[in-house]
């Protein structure tokens, strides 16, 4: 096990926030109007990642599990 720090990068936050929601299982969880909710306190709460150019960037942890046989 190792652990990897790495830059994650968006478009937008919209991108982002799209990626974490539908890329997974919360996809069955939320409804469009939970998401439009979730966008409006994303673009405020997470402004501070919004690079001049509009898209977004953080450092992010990544684990790496290797496994030999």
């Amino acid at each position: 096990l190792s652990a990897v720090i790495s830059q994650a990068r968006f478009q937008s936050i919209n991108d982002w926030m799209r990626t974490e929601i539908y890329g997974w299982t919360l996809a069955d969880q939320i409804d469009d109007t939970q998401f439009a909710q979730l966008l409006e306190a994303a673009n405020t709460k997470l402004s501070h990642f919004v690079m001049p150019d509009g898209t977004v960037q953080f450092e992010n942890a990544v684990h790496i599990i290797s496994v030999v046989k």
